[in-house]
């Protein structure tokens, strides 16, 4: 309460706290987050800052992140992403149409699998997940169960792992044609990192589905 008190950041407060649980008797956080000596608990905290303040240089001069709200991407990524996105939400028919144009000319034998899809309805849903992905990237783990039970039904449609690489490359080159220059290194490997974790999200949630059946 007194560190929440102090407009502690909350990964700063569960940091401590896994720091008081794992290791009291080597930093004194015992008693120092306890009823003991507040000389410890301003030692500590001396010592907490210090460590934030060199994550803090690393992250200027790298751009990573020490306790961003995204495991995988950086803010940096973050924010190319939803600003190319904007810009694709403007051309979202065109956008959409040329995926799966790309889609199948990558793999052909993959058509067949939408054989029984109202494909406007599919363009529908693409621009929906993928918004609900955007929208997400600063806290993702609230769109992780809607992914899963994706992963989960892809694989009920006959998707096989194999098939999500295709989808990644139909993807970014749907995004390149969408925004042409504007799809950078930087933008086109913030997409990449992004949807590789979808993929890796939704891959995992079938299998264990399957290993469950």
């Amino acid at each position: 309460a007194f560190l929440h008190f102090l407009n502690y950041p909350q990964a700063e407060i569960q940091i401590i706290q896994t720091l008081r649980q794992n290791y009291p008797q080597a930093l004194g956080v015992d008693r120092a987050l306890g009823s003991g000596s507040t000389g410890d608990f301003f030692a500590f905290f001396l010592l907490f800052r210090y460590i934030l303040l060199f994550y803090s240089a690393i992250s200027c001069v790298t751009g990573i992140t020490a306790y961003a709200g995204n495991p995988v991407m950086n803010p940096n990524q973050i924010q190319l992403i939803q600003q190319t996105f904007a810009k694709i939400e403007a051309v979202a028919d065109i956008a959409t149409t040329l995926f799966y144009r790309h889609l199948f000319n990558l793999d052909p034998a993959i058509k067949p699998l939408f054989a029984n899809s109202n494909m406007e309805v599919q363009r529908d849903k693409l621009m929906t997940s993928l918004r609900a992905v955007v929208n997400a990237l600063d806290n993702p783990k609230v769109i992780v169960p809607e992914l899963q039970a994706m992963g989960v039904r892809h694989a009920s449609y006959g998707v096989a792992d194999h098939h999500y690489k295709l989808v990644g490359d139909a993807l970014i080159l749907a995004l390149k044609d969408g925004i042409g220059r504007d799809m950078t290194p930087a933008v086109t490997q913030a997409w990449a990192t992004a949807y590789e974790w979808i993929a890796d999200t939704m891959i995992s949630a079938a299998h264990r589905a399957k290993a469950a059946a």
